[in-house]
């Protein structure tokens, strides 16, 4: 399903979250910016939307992890077969990935601006599978077998090879970092083509930098650019990997070999994806 495409009926979007102030003010987001697309329903007790929603025949969760208990709870919820987006006030790298390992969708630090909230809606109902192979828009569809001829540059077909497509298939939407681990020659780069792919960038750059064959005191330059004459033997104007890959993705390969003070610079590029 693509961006946008018309829905036959509003998604009912539950909201979790013991801030009222926070679950109204999310609510009126949806309202006002998705009316008809989204339908939001504000609960501060975890069971009670929970119940409701494995009802729903479309549903979307946004949960707040101090509210449902931690990332911890997240597999239970997700388990269920339900979309879920989680949010925190204490967002960070580390509580990003745990909420997108647990089996959330997507992950969105507070305080959410309400035109992040409605893309990450639209990219949740994007990425359900079509409803005939579903039991409803948010469960764990049935994949088919994905081969080597289906499936972005990787062989195999065994139950390990299964349950790492199904780990792209379900990260590729989120706009959150993914940090991808594997020794030497496993497929690093394979598999952020893949996560690419199928995220729906399609024409969008994908840009890969191998931070272990660039010198030290270049690093900087190649990933954030810089301007004429910003140290000796800039004679022009240079956009970094990061400008250039904008809207796509960008690919940071042996990222443990950058320089420690550039991996502190990148760290807050990567929490809020602004230059």
């Amino acid at each position: 399903m693509a961006l946008g495409q018309p829905l036959a009926k509003p998604v009912d979007v539950f909201i979790v979250d013991a801030d009222p102030t926070q679950s109204r003010a999310l609510a009126g987001a949806i309202s006002d910016r998705a009316i008809g697309r989204f339908a939001p329903r504000v609960y501060d007790s975890p069971a009670e939307a929970l119940g409701e929603a494995g009802n729903a025949s479309s549903a979307i969760v946004i949960a707040d992890l101090d509210t449902i208990g931690g990332a911890e709870r997240l597999g239970e919820i997700a388990g269920q077969g339900l979309s879920l987006i989680a949010t925190s006030a204490h967002g960070s790298l580390k509580t990003a990935v745990a909420a997108l390992k647990a089996g959330a969708v997507d992950f969105i630090a507070k305080p959410i601006g309400a035109a992040a909230l409605i893309e990450r809606l639209e990219t949740a109902v994007a990425s359900w599978p079509e409803p005939s192979s579903r039991r409803h828009p948010g469960g764990p569809a049935k994949q088919p077998s994905a081969t080597a001829s289906e499936f972005s540059g990787f062989i195999g077909e065994s139950a390990a090879m299964q349950t790492i497509y199904d780990q792209i298939r379900r990260m590729a939407p989120s706009h959150a970092p993914i940090f991808i681990t594997g020794e030497s020659g496993t497929g690093k780069e394979v598999a952020a083509e893949a996560i690419h792919a199928h995220a729906g960038a399609a024409g969008r750059p994908f840009i890969a930098v191998n931070c272990s064959a660039i010198p030290k005191d270049l690093m900087e330059s190649e990933i954030f650019g810089h301007v004429r004459g910003a140290f000796t033997g800039a004679a022009t104007d240079r956009t970094g990997a990061a400008e250039l890959a904008d809207g796509g993705t960008l690919f940071l390969d042996e990222i443990a070999d950058m320089d420690i003070s550039l991996q502190a610079k990148l760290l807050r590029f990567a929490q809020n994806g602004t230059v």
